[in-house]
């Protein structure tokens, strides 16, 4: 077949050839009329694979070598399939002015042993692989990674890898010669698209997320990322977590540029995140010091509880040096 690269090509000229075969196919397919719903799938997944495919190339310097490898290969196979799919319709259909043809016409579209359906199960599968890859990607460059984001990654891999095992298991090989070659090249593809599962699903590991019991929170001093995705001294990553009443502070007072998250579960939690100067920082805390002893007032006098330990000698409970400097002023609680 002509115009097909070589697996040694850049990877943006692969995606290039993959993404303009699809895009014929998907002019051709899409320019005929009244097409029974298995062509109108395979038009719309036509026309998400280009965007897919448009995406690639200007990735190609953030993939690993085993990803690039893959992708590769994958690229050339998915190419083929649709220049040779392409050449079906155009055998198979007489395509009248009025872009018109008999239903009775698409049954003769044949692919690899099976008909239309099973050249839209192949397109789902290289689909798969670009977008496990991608987002695998887009995982390991993230100086946090919350779990749901994880999680969601692990259930596209399974799902993923789960259709590329059943595709491979229902391969009809009772097929003529010429055939036979076109699903064994085929076959070689599905079995990169696994590899790209298992090589996405071993990365999963790579993050290094620690979790607590309730909340599946990152710890604040570990950031969860893949080594040496970032610059050492780059960045300061701060996940603040706590699971009632807090104040939590993720702020930087030299301009260092920070990653995380505050969480509380506490509904009187109080937050402070951004670039603060040092000063700054210490009123806030007065304030916020300030703010929580007033709750704790209102909380004992209400219960009719004392918290002071000599309320009938207010100059034992008041508040030393180090205290107003961290905290602010205080008060003594009524007994």
């Amino acid at each position: 077949m002509e115009n097909i690269p070589s697996l040694d090509s850049d990877l943006s000229s692969l995606a290039v050839f993959a993404s303009n075969a699809s895009r014929t196919l998907y002019c051709i397919v899409d320019s005929f009329q009244s097409t029974p719903r298995p062509i109108r799938e395979l038009s719309r997944d036509l026309h998400v694979l280009m965007e897919a495919l448009g995406g690639l190339g200007g990735m190609r310097d953030l993939f690993t070598d085993t990803e690039t490898l893959n992708l590769r290969f994958i690229l050339v196979r998915c190419g083929v399939a649709c220049k040779d799919f392409k050449e079906v319709v155009e055998k198979c259909l007489p395509y009248p002015d009025d872009g018109s043809v008999d239903r009775r016409c698409w049954t003769k579209l044949q692919y690899m042993g099976g008909n239309v359906d099973t050249f839209r199960r192949l397109l789902l599968l290289y689909l798969s692989a670009f977008e496990v890859t991608v987002e695998s990607t887009h995982l390991r460059l993230q100086s946090f990674v919350d779990v749901k984001s994880l999680e969601s990654h692990e259930i596209r891999i399974k799902h993923a890898k789960s259709d590329i095992e059943d595709f491979l298991e229902n391969l009809n090989y009772g097929i003529c010669p010429h055939e036979m070659k076109q699903l064994e090249e085929q076959r070689l593809g599905i079995e990169k698209c696994l590899e790209i599962c298992a090589y996405s699903s071993d990365s999963i590991d790579l993050i290094q997320v620690k979790t607590e019991e309730n909340g599946k929170v990152p710890e604040a001093d570990q950031p969860t990322a893949f080594p040496g995705s970032h610059a050492k001294g780059s960045f300061s990553t701060i996940n603040n977590y706590s699971t009632g009443d807090a104040v939590l502070f993720t702020v930087s007072t030299n301009g260092k540029t920070i990653h995380g998250s505050n969480k509380a579960l506490g509904w009187r939690s109080r937050f402070l995140t951004g670039h603060v100067n040092d000063q700054s920082v210490q009123q806030i805390s007065k304030d916020f010091a300030l703010m929580n002893t007033g709750h704790l007032e209102r909380k004992e006098s209400s219960a009719g509880k004392s918290t002071s330990v000599a309320a009938d000698n207010p100059d034992s409970c008041h508040p030393g040096t180090e205290f107003v400097k961290q905290y602010g002023k205080g008060k003594i609680l009524p007994k």
